[in-house]
């Protein structure tokens, strides 16, 4: 049976779907006018839909005789008026019964949070307020009466409401006169908020999904330990990089794709602090180097030399990612060695304490390999010497991570300082 109220079905909704409401209850509640004209004239802007299943009622596409009214509350301050505050109140009851999602899409102060954070979700536009500010009683003013039992009782309700104690008190330390317009960054981390809603893609499809900010993308990004590591050592270069995907992410690029140019710029700066980092994160990620250089002496030999010596300045034409395998590791430990390198950096050993070591090594890669002492020397190479070093490199990094902990680490250090 067709329970949706008339003006729904006349007006319309997004999705262009006629019936709206699935039950008599829910539909009632859309069917008595004054409570109709309430969920709407109490706030500034919250926008009402029922939650339980994917029909909507957005109760913009209210009749048009109720205009006139609508108007006059959007441009009258919910503060200090109790019979608004009072409807409030009884609304943010009704929201919560039937499951509603919550919406502001300017500001929404005072008496309106009643609504609002009643909601089962609640979104806010990337530029909407949410305010908060003591109670104000003329009546208790001009008496000269205290507002103390007032206001100790609006900070109790707004924690009923799900405000944390340390907000509730900032709030009421307000005066009326002013209002306290928290962060969204605070109303995220209070859990006051659902989400920041993509208010084009609202208006144009009626749904609700997450907005892309720079906050929200930083946010997203310092999730992953290699972000939170790159946001520490290297701050601007972590800003540079979160905006930039910003910029992709509000084109409709998925993150994972937008994330792809940042690969480069993380593996170069872990190259940087390698040299620097942890004992366990240095040869960890040595190893690492290691079983990229094996796949790529048979499938790019120059990319080889770039990562095994990259003081010979060829660059790194291959694209690594396609070995998943390999990629697959690499995030968590990049991420390691930035942190380990950028806040405990170690330094790199004299030559004195590698010079019984390293002879020995050099000298069992030339038994091996005959005339790998002068092809090591050369300061600048061919494109025909790219393979032979590339074997010499991985030879040389296979020597040291099999020697003993104390000698692998000093020599992994001493050959990874830049000269």
């Amino acid at each position: 049976m067709d329970v949706a109220p008339p003006f729904v079905r006349n007006l319309g909704i997004d999705g262009g779907s006629d019936q709206v409401v699935d039950d008599s209850e829910r539909a009632s509640l859309f069917h008595d006018q004054a409570r109709r004209q309430q969920l709407r004239s109490c706030c500034p802007q919250p926008i009402l839909r029922p939650a339980s299943d994917g029909d909507q009622i957005l109760d913009r596409l209210l009749a048009s005789e109720h205009g006139d009214r609508l108007e006059e509350h959007r441009g009258v301050s919910a503060r200090g008026r109790d019979t608004v505050g009072n409807e409030a109140r009884d609304i943010g009851r009704i929201v919560a019964e039937y499951k509603l999602i919550t919406l502001v899409d300017s500001q929404c102060y005072a008496a309106c949070l009643d609504v609002f954070l009643n909601g089962s979700e609640r979104w806010i536009a990337p530029d909407a307020k949410l305010g908060l500010a003591a109670p104000s009683n003329p009546i208790l003013e001009r008496a000269g009466q205290s507002a103390t039992p007032l206001i100790e009782r609006q900070r109790r309700h707004l924690m009923s409401l799900g405000v944390p104690e340390a907000m509730a008190v900032r709030a009421m330390a307000t005066p009326p006169s002013a209002v306290w317009v928290p962060t969204q960054a605070e109303l995220r981390t209070a859990r006051l908020i659902t989400g920041i809603a993509n208010m084009d893609l609202y208006r144009r499809t009626g749904a609700l999904t997450e907005a892309v900010t720079d906050e929200s993308t930083r946010d997203e990004l310092l999730k992953q330990p290699v972000f939170q590591a790159l946001a520490k050592a290297e701050p601007r270069v972590f800003a540079d990089l979160a905006d930039r995907m910003a910029i992709k992410l509000r084109q409709g690029v998925p993150l994972d794709e937008a994330a792809v140019a940042a690969k480069p710029v993380i593996a170069n700066l872990a190259q940087k602090y390698l040299p620097l980092a942890a004992d366990d994160d240095m040869a960890a990620g040595v190893a690492l180097n290691l079983d990229y250089m094996e796949r790529l002496i048979g499938d790019d030999p120059q990319s080889c030399v770039a990562i095994g010596d990259p003081a010979k300045g060829v660059a790194l034409r291959a694209d690594l990612t396609r070995y998943t395998d390999l990629a697959a590791r690499e995030g968590p430990l990049l991420g390691a060695i930035i942190a380990s390198g950028s806040s405990r950096p170690a330094a790199a050993p004299p030559q004195k304490d590698v010079e019984q070591i390293l002879p020995k090594m050099l000298a069992r890669i030339e038994t091996k390999r005959p005339g790998s002492g002068a092809q090591m020397k050369k300061t600048a190479l061919a494109s025909t010497d790219y393979a032979t070093h590339c074997q010499l490199l991985i030879d040389l990094f296979a020597e040291a991570l099999a020697l003993p902990p104390r000698e692998k680490f000093l020599v992994l250090r001493y050959l990874l300082a830049p000269r």
